[in-house]
């Protein structure tokens, strides 16, 4: 029991740390026009990604790290990468999107 306390205190406390990210990130209008200007900007790109998976747009968040990991995987000490797990660890690990999503990020990072 101790161990599914401890797990569920983890996952609350990821959930808020994405929450407080995404209401950081600022416009998302702003940030897609920045990616689509320079889609080799990883900053604006991390960021619009969790301002998606914020507002619920997971699976456009993940195709946009997706992206960025294959442009430079190792932009930021692999930042991309990083943000996808705590996106894959506040989402139900059976629902299709996480299951789909996993299966590009291994796709890109073991091609």
């Amino acid at each position: 029991e101790e161990n599914t306390d401890n797990s569920e205190i983890m996952a609350a406390k990821a959930a808020l740390d994405l929450a407080n990210q995404s209401a950081a990130v600022g416009d998302l209008d702003e940030l897609k026009s920045a990616v689509s200007e320079n889609p080799g900007n990883h900053q604006a790109r991390l960021d619009l990604a969790v301002g998606l998976f914020g507002a619920g747009q997971k699976e456009e968040a993940i195709d946009h790290l997706v992206e960025s990991i294959k442009i430079d995987k190792s932009w930021n000490e692999e930042a991309a990468r990083k943000q996808l797990i705590q996106f894959f660890d506040n989402m139900n690990p059976t629902d299709e999107t996480t299951i789909a999503g996993r299966r590009k990020m291994s796709a890109v990072l073991f091609s």
